[in-house]
């Protein structure tokens, strides 16, 4: 079947089924749905529903045909937007020749063309948003930063099902933002080619929109202070040492957590005398620190604290140094230490970036940390009877292309033999799970960063993003509201308890 002969069968579906919309496609006869969490499972999404909204956001479902990575497509997806209900106003995709020209206002395309291209050939990387032509006279597409409209999307890593949010709340388009305020949004999603060919197109349905929310915040969430029994355990990627030259933002929210272990990522240039050092000026005195060959990991803890395995592990051959930072040695920094739950193991990894699904980035993560994982359970063997039964191991795995890496991590080394557990790291305030955004970056907000642990029980986990927190809430916990965006990555939060129930929650 020729292209549009496709477009025009699925826009007739949408039509019959808008005619009778069915009880799925109206919010008001879900009023018992569960809240839709953008976390990359999807069981809240009742009905078979692709569209949803409340009174904050846009939630759209939707699967394509194989496993890809949605920024690191080897064709381009591209979901328009119809945001005033009405097919005749707005316009499509002119690199699609018109065929995707549905009356939609806002298109949102992932690994777009016009992106920067893949290694090895393949659509260009990252997202793009687009204001599209409302009449013959506007004729051209208004490209705009992504993060204007709070985009989150989940899973970051490879799969054939995919949540997204965007705000209905967007300051810096004011055209769109009135449009989001009431009446209908059409859903359409496309895949694009190369050579502009349209390969599929999915009608995802039509709903109306329930009143806009008086405030601005979508969860009342206050700061989870430790408890006196817990351990906390925070990592934290920290941006090219940037708590060197600007101190007060990590160290107020460092306060404000009061962790017991820090693990750290990306903090360059630092000895384990610098790491003790920072934390004794800016966060409280008694620190111990332990540092690592490879590029800026390290775990600083309240106890004392012992290296656990070998001090430098060499790269693989498959997984080679990045050219520009002194990155000869896997990133892995591990140690034994102590705290009230007794001797932990805990380790700080920072994986390979960037990639697609099966390219040389994801095989370099494979293949590192397959290294990374026979190194503990090697040191973790060799202590025997001795062995800490509380094991945390986590960092920024970068986790862009398959889900491998983090399944290999996990994979049988709890004290028993048995799986690590995944932190559900929640972002405090929000519904969704991510743990980067970068302003500007042609990337959106996703999840890199995990915390996997075994040998106790999970009182809570989150992450931590200032400008998601009402003020009342910052100024209990002493904080800023910029603080967070110091850094490219979210601080990450794990709170482990001695076991004392059979229920555990916010494990993955």
């Amino acid at each position: 079947m020729a292209s549009r002969d496709f477009l025009v069968c699925a826009l007739a579906g949408l039509a019959l089924m808008l005619s009778g919309c069915p009880q799925s496609c109206d919010p008001a006869r879900r009023a018992g749905s569960p809240e839709v969490f953008i976390d990359g499972r999807f069981a809240e999404w009742v009905d078979g529903a692709r569209l949803r909204a409340d009174g904050h956001d846009l939630f759209v479902r939707f699967t394509v045909p194989e496993p890809i990575s949605l920024q690191a497509a080897p064709y381009s997806l591209a979901l328009l937007l119809d945001t005033d209900g009405d097919a005749v106003t707005g316009s499509g995709l002119d690199y699609v020749d018109g065929e995707t020209d549905v009356g939609a206002e806002l298109a949102i395309v992932f690994s777009p063309p016009g992106g920067r291209p893949r290694p090895g050939g393949g659509s260009g990387e990252g997202v793009a948003a687009l204001l599209l032509p409302t009449d013959e006279e506007d004729s051209k597409a208004q490209g705009f930063g992504h993060e204007g409209l709070d985009l989150v999307f989940a899973p970051t890593h490879e799969a054939t099902e995919f949540e997204l949010r965007i705000s209905r709340r967007l300051s810096e388009q004011p055209l769109l933002s009135a449009a989001f305020e009431s009446g209908r949004v059409s859903a359409h999603l496309f895949g694009v080619g190369k050579d502009t060919k349209l390969l599929w197109a999915e009608a995802l349905g039509s709903i109306p929109l329930p009143p806009l929310a008086a405030v601005p915040h979508r969860l009342d969430a206050a700061w989870p202070a430790r408890s006196a029994e817990d351990v906390r355990v925070v990592s934290w990627n920290v941006l090219f040492a940037t708590p060197m030259r600007n101190p007060e933002p990590f160290a107020r929210i460092l306060r404000a957590l009061d962790p017991d272990v820090v693990l750290v990522q990306e903090w360059e240039k630092a000895t384990a005398d610098d790491l003790r050092t920072w934390f004794d000026t800016h966060v409280s005195p008694g620190w111990h620190a332990l540092d690592s060959p490879g590029w800026g990991v390290g775990v600083v803890a309240r106890g004392e604290l012992r290296r656990l395995g070998p001090e430098r592990i060499e790269r693989p051959v498959d997984a080679p140094a990045d050219s520009f930072r002194p990155d000869r040695a896997l990133r892995l920094a591990a140690a034994v230490v102590e705290t009230r739950l007794g001797p932990v193991a805990a380790a700080s990894l920072h994986l390979k970036c960037c990639g697609s699904p099966g390219g040389s980035q994801d095989r370099a993560r494979i293949a590192e940390v397959s290294v990374i994982r026979g190194a503990l359970a090697d040191a973790l063997g060799d202590l025997r009877d001795d062995a800490p039964v509380v094991r945390i191991f986590g960092g920024d795995l970068n986790l862009v292309g398959s889900a491998h890496p983090l399944n290999m991590l996990r994979a049988g080394l709890a004290a028993d033999g048995g799986d690590l557990a995944v932190a559900k790291t929640d972002v405090l305030g929000d519904r969704a799970l991510y743990t980067w955004r970068g302003r500007g970056s042609r990337f959106g907000a996703g999840r890199l960063d995990f915390l996997a642990y075994a040998g106790a029980e999970l009182s809570r986990a989150f992450a931590v993003d200032t400008a998601r927190l009402q003020d009342d809430v910052l100024a209990e916990a002493g904080l800023e509201r910029a603080d967070s965006a110091a850094s490219d990555h979210l601080a990450l939060v794990l709170d482990l308890r001695p076991f004392r129930s059979s229920s555990v929650t916010g494990a993955e």
